[in-house]
């Protein structure tokens, strides 16, 4: 009897083929479609350029505005503006040539010392002004707008000499 209980019809093995099979081929589609779009991102046109310079260009002026901008009116940092713009960063890398991987990799130095740079003056020194602008309470209208009208012409004038 026990003879009889081991062994298994043709179409138990049959299936048990077409299940192993299956399993083998949705691990097979799931990891041949993941890994690429994890390790080598594609879509984005400035990887099928000749040059990553426009990129790189763009991508540290937004760094400086964003980092700037944080500094001369507080805010609490934006963790997904950081991680979109490492994304895009890393995404003109393919099209680097051998002379601009060294802009790149400045860069990127750049990004995250002003990463931590803004992360400390959140930390440390945006207390102390919240605090100042507490003493001295509300800023009067004529002033915002002397302010703002200051802040545009810096804006201007590191546009013009970056």
């Amino acid at each position: 009897m026990s003879a009889q209980k081991s062994r298994h019809s043709a179409g138990w093995y049959a299936g048990a083929l077409v299940f192993w099979l299956l399993c083998a081929w949705l691990i097979t589609v799931g990891l041949s479609s993941i890994i690429p779009q994890i390790f080598s991102p594609v879509g984005d046109p400035s990887a099928e350029a000749d040059t990553c310079a426009p990129a790189l260009r763009t991508l540290r002026a937004e760094l400086l505005e964003r980092v700037g901008g944080t500094i001369a009116k507080p805010r609490k940092q934006d963790d997904a503006w950081f991680t979109d713009w490492d994304r895009r960063l890393y995404r003109a890398r393919p099209s680097c040539t051998e002379g601009e991987r060294a802009a790149f990799t400045e860069l990127n130095r750049l990004r995250y010392g002003l990463g931590a740079l803004s992360e400390r003056f959140e930390r440390e020194e945006l207390p102390h002004l919240e605090r100042l602008d507490e003493l001295l309470g509300p800023e009067p209208q004529h002033a915002q707008a002397s302010s703002a009208r200051a802040a545009h012409r810096a804006r201007a004038t590191a546009k013009e000499n970056p």
